[in-house]
């Protein structure tokens, strides 16, 4: 049976006859009130808040029951992840972290078995063949040339390599007013956090005499952490903190860290830096050690 419906100005509407099955549910129910909807609405939300804490308290009940089937089919064939040592790491104040390594121990910057590197060779042949790599170290040199015995014998006289003189030749040349787009100024290109550290004030990094002060104290807290001027020098460029990561997490993968080198030797090292900053860091050492070993003539080589 069907009832149609006339409404003006519209078309007919054919609604179908309720059947008997739901006027008897009505009648067994009777008529839906706004407090019978708001009662079920209240005991839906306590459910929920109910299993909420369930799960809460039980974490485990909500893993998938087939996870663990899973993962002895396939976790064998995933490639393993690079294991993180801690983010936060202050190694200038717990050099002990470093103690399992065993890096090996140097007093020395030994410029001419680092000159033997692969990658410090690819830097001496770009520093001593014509190009703007030589025209670079050739105005750094000139411009370091006023300062060079001055730097060397300060170095000299707080115990530490000569050879340290090259940071300030590849970070400015020693140029006193040199600046980075992050910020870095002055010849040993300090940072402003670090060098309020070693207590220079924002101008006071354009100032030689304040600037090799700070460097000396700077290493000085390297060397004691590392005991290896190679991963200080690197260090001094992309802060110890991450060198110290760098090379415990390579360290518990199980190979063998005499020294920072291996840092450069590997492709996963440093990978959480943006490209540039990571060719930044693996030529930051090669460049220091091929200069010095240009300079000096140890390389047979001239600039």
């Amino acid at each position: 049976m069907k009832i149609v419906y006339q409404y003006p100005h519209y078309e007919e509407y054919e609604i179908c006859e309720e059947t008997s099955f739901f006027q008897e549910l009505k009648q067994e129910i009777g008529p839906v009130t706004f407090k019978d909807v708001c009662a079920v609405l209240l005991i839906a939300l306590v459910g929920i808040i109910a299993l909420e804490v369930f799960v809460y308290f039980n974490p485990e009940w909500n893993q998938p029951m087939h996870q663990e089937v899973e993962c002895e089919q396939n976790c064998a064939a995933k490639p393993e992840k690079k294991v993180r040592a801690q983010k936060t790491l202050y190694i200038l104040q717990h050099p002990e972290y470093l103690d399992s390594i065993g890096l090996t121990r140097s007093n020395i910057l030994n410029v001419t078995a680092m000159a033997k590197k692969p990658i410090v060779q690819e830097w001496i042949d770009r520093f001593s063949t014509p190009g703007r790599h030589q025209n670079r170290l050739r105005a750094a040199l000139q411009g370091c040339k006023p300062h060079k015995q001055r730097i060397k014998q300060h170095f000299r006289k707080h115990g530490q390599p000569e050879e340290l003189f090259y940071v300030f030749v590849i970070e400015s040349g020693c140029d006193m007013n040199a600046r980075s787009s992050e910020g870095a100024l002055g010849p040993a290109q300090f940072i402003s956090e670090t060098g309020k550290r070693y207590g220079l004030a924002p101008k006071d990094r354009t100032s030689l005499g304040k600037s090799l002060t700070a460097v000396t104290k700077y290493f000085s807290d390297l060397h004691n952490a590392f005991d290896n001027y190679g991963c200080s020098i690197m260090s001094f460029n992309t802060g110890e903190n991450r060198v110290a990561r760098e090379l415990l997490e390579m360290h518990q993968t199980g190979e063998v860290v005499k020294d920072c080198w291996a840092l450069l030797d590997s492709e996963d090292t440093f990978d959480e830096l943006s490209q540039r900053s990571r060719d930044e860091v693996f030529n930051y050492l090669p460049q220091i050690i091929a200069a010095a070993c240009l300079d000096n003539d140890r390389c047979k080589r001239s600039v």
